[in-house]
């Protein structure tokens, strides 16, 4: 029996050993994949190099590398702007870059984020280095950035899209008639158009005459780029939209678009040309994701004065971000800030459709007591409405983008009444006691009283009077004033620069040189917030969030937006100011 027990012990002190001794050997793979992914890739850069920049991905404030991705050697899977300009700037002076190739494609992003990367290729330019284009498939998007090139080529069979701008709503008020489903709205501002798609099933009149007034100035900014870079008249490149003159890669070429039909490896051969490659030897390419790890490609890093440039990116909720911007950290970001004497001045880069008004007005407490020690300047991407327009109202310096989208200035509330669904659909009922007559106001079990909902409506009357009083005070006039250009009303950066909701035209960068001009400083870096997140974090939210989010969206297909607009529903908590559910522009 003995000799039992001194095996059974043996056993089970082995068994536990070799746990532990996997436990350390799982520590150490783990360690070294981290190590592994983390490690910034030393780069060097060849002399005769051509950096290429891909137009044909996503492109975020930030980048976002995909920790897997490296493993196998593979790219990003989302480009940042700030690494792109950044880039494209160093570029500029670096004697081993000869010239830039631009991989036309998609360029599924917005065309804020494109005007900013077409003024730094423009910029590029002075160097008398060269661009050259290259696409098979070419879209609006794309060609907007393409056209600052030298030269611009096409796949003699490929497709070039050229047709003018549309936007389209997605209205659900028509699925939820058939669910039984009664969402019960309150809004202010007749311009308010981000529940008609709760209430509607076509666009309001206000909206369409928005919506209309915003495309064609976005559209108008675009022809006027294009025509300037391809030296031909605004009036003629409208013609070729409005008519579809392009529908032949051999159209693009006799209307002046590109300048020659090429296959790749032809183009290919005019770049070793230019950079004195001999023909049986590769171009020397340096892809923008490589190359934006170069040394000294963030400046003089042992400067002691800095300006903070932070991202307020994606829909501003209540408590943590998780891949949205949450006014928990957001606070702890500017309060660290605030608190650091190195740094001189802080540029808000805003790119955000708005979101919770609570989590708004929170973030903009906060931005007024930096802005009380520190000068405050405000750049605009994609988006800085509702929301994004009340965390920016009180910067010293509004800068926006000609096409950014702003304004919105107007709140709404959303209560769904799901009694008929879960009676009718589901068979469910319910009941209950309560204390007292409101004890469960905004109970979605049942339908609402006219007193409850002029209780709600008198509560959204009152976020969009402190929404009004903010930007009043912001912009230094009062609140009639901005009441006649707010009322939920989408204004472009161009538009809001006529009626004074901001200050300067430009990019990320104007809005830096603003600030070391308030700040009084000529020597200065630029630190950015949030940090980008480290390997391992990165590793971990790709595969419990992303790869959740991109499954679904290949399993739905075109059914996936629908998703999203109820998931959002979902998340609605007190009132909010944002724009529409989604704002495409084609």
């Amino acid at each position: 029996m003995s000799q039992f027990f001194k095996m059974l012990f043996a056993s089970i002190f082995g068994f536990f050993i070799a746990l532990f001794l996997v436990f350390l050997l799982l520590i150490g793979i783990g360690m070294s994949i981290g190590s592994s992914i983390s490690k910034t890739e030393t780069v060097s850069v060849l002399p005769n190099s051509v950096l290429k920049i891909n137009l044909n991905t996503l492109i975020d404030e930030q980048s976002n590398d995909n920790p897997l991705a490296k493993l196998t050697g593979e790219s990003a899977t989302v480009q940042g702007l700030s690494d792109i300009i950044k880039s494209i700037h160093f570029a500029k002076t670096d004697d081993k870059i000869k010239g830039i190739y631009l991989s036309m494609g998609l360029a599924p992003t917005s065309y804020a984020n494109l005007y900013e990367i077409r003024v730094a290729l423009n910029d590029f330019k002075t160097s008398g280095k060269f661009i050259y284009a290259y696409g098979d498939v070419v879209s609006q998007h794309g060609y907007y950035v393409a056209s600052v090139a030298d030269s611009v080529f096409l796949n003699p069979q490929g497709y070039f899209e050229f047709a003018g701008m549309s936007s389209q709503t997605m209205f659900i008020l028509g699925m939820l008639e058939k669910l039984e489903i009664e969402p019960k709205i309150f809004y202010c501002g007749k311009y308010k158009s981000a529940t008609e798609s709760l209430r509607r099933k076509d666009m309001s009149p206000e909206n369409e005459e928005q919506t209309m007034a915003y495309l064609n100035d976005i559209y108008n900014e675009i022809v006027k780029g294009i025509a300037d870079s391809r030296h031909i008249s605004t009036a003629t490149v409208d013609s070729i939209a409005d008519n579809l003159l392009i529908r032949k890669p051999i159209d693009a070429l006799q209307l002046g678009f590109v300048d020659g039909l090429k296959y790749e490896d032809e183009v290919l051969n005019l770049l070793k040309e230019k950079t004195a490659v001999a023909k049986d030897k590769e171009v020397s390419f340096i892809p923008l994701n490589k190359y934006k790890n170069v040394e000294n490609i963030d400046g003089i890093t042992s400067l002691k004065d800095k300006i903070a440039v932070v991202y307020a990116e994606g829909n501003i909720v209540q408590g943590k971000s998780n891949n949205d911007l949450g006014s928990d950290d957001f606070v702890k970001i500017i309060r660290k800030i605030r608190k650091d004497p190195k740094i001189r001045a802080v540029v808000l880069r805003v790119n955000s459709p708005g979101g919770s008004a609570l989590a708004s007005d929170i973030m903009w407490r906060e931005l007024v007591l930096l802005k009380n020690e520190k000068p405050l300047i405000v750049s605009m991407g994609t988006y800085a409405a509702s929301g994004g327009y009340y965390i920016s109202c009180m910067a010293d310096t509004i800068v926006a983008e000609p096409t950014t989208i702003t304004g919105s200035i107007g709140v709404f509330g959303v209560l769904p009444n799901f009694a008929k669904f879960f009676t009718n659909k589901l068979g469910i009922t319910f009941d209950g006691v309560m204390t007292g007559k409101f004890s469960d106001l905004g109970n979605p079990n049942r339908a609402m009283t006219d007193e409850e909902g002029s209780i709600i409506q008198n509560s959204v009357n009152i976020t969009y009077a402190t929404f009004l009083e903010r930007v009043a005070e912001g912009r230094g006039t009062d609140t009639a004033t901005i009441h006649q250009i707010a009322q939920g009303r989408v204004w472009t950066g161009n538009q809001a620069l006529a009626n004074g909701l901001v200050d300067v035209l430009g990019t990320k960068d104007t809005a830096i040189k603003i600030a070391a001009l308030k700040a009084n400083i000529t020597q200065y870096r630029v630190v950015e917030y949030p940090k980008v997140r480290d390997a391992i974090t990165q590793l971990l939210d790709d595969l419990k969030g992303d790869q959740e989010a991109q499954a679904l969206q290949s399993k739905l297909g075109p059914l996936y937006p629908f998703y999203l607009q109820m998931q959002q529903l979902q998340t609605y908590t007190g009132v909010q100011a944002r724009l529409p559910f989604e704002v495409v522009i084609k």
